[in-house]
């Protein structure tokens, strides 16, 4: 057997057996600082109309992956991805050819954001923390058909918003897998949405 063809099994074998430890201890670090999951939101909101009119209503159902990382004890950062799908009621567009009083459902977005928490301290069984997360919603233009015209029409409808979210938590803690929690926090929602006829 050749003397070179020896020292590249040597390699090999060597690779073999040191490697996968090195990998597998890895991938531990890695699940111990990283985590993954799938999260659900609905929420309702009135939004801001005209003086003495019908006030505009959001209405949306959130899903989103988030991927956290635990920077140091007790402090996570987080990234989201995610679809939404809002209904709007009450909306009246009066800077186009004719007005339209706009109710719409199914009106898909992309969400993306970014969140962080950090524990404060801890009384007894409860650990009280603070959360701040931004999540922004990038519409996906939806057309709807006009009725009731001499000729066919459409509308192509195009929402966009953006929400803040900061306050406490309250966690009760002492259960493995269980874990409930109150967080009063403070929302705030804004955004555009466009019409074209």
């Amino acid at each position: 057997m050749p003397k070179h063809f020896r020292c590249w099994i040597a390699l090999l074998l060597a690779a073999f057996f040191i490697f996968p430890r090195l990998a597998s201890s890895q991938i531990h670090l890695e699940s111990q600082s990283f985590k993954l999951g799938l999260r659900s939101e609905y929420f309702s909101r009135l939004l801001g109309g005209e003086e003495g009119g019908a006030m505009p209503k959001l209405s949306t159902y959130l899903v989103s992956f988030a991927l956290s990382y635990e920077l140091k004890a007790e402090f996570s950062a987080a990234v989201l991805l995610g679809y939404s799908s809002s209904s709007y009621k009450e909306l009246i567009f009066r800077q186009l050819p004719f007005s339209i009083d706009f109710e719409g459902s199914g009106i898909g977005g992309l969400l993306a954001g970014a969140e962080v928490s950090k524990s404060l301290f801890s009384l007894g069984s409860f650990k009280v923390g603070a959360l701040g997360q931004f999540l922004a919603c990038i519409g996906i233009a939806k057309k709807y058909k006009i009725p009731d015209l001499a000729v066919p029409g459409s509308v192509e409808a195009n929402p966009s918003w953006m929400r803040a979210v900061a306050g406490p938590v309250f966690k009760l803690v002492g259960q493995e897998s269980f874990a409930p929690y109150f967080s009063p926090c403070v929302h705030y929602l804004w955004g555009t949405f466009s019409m074209n006829q």
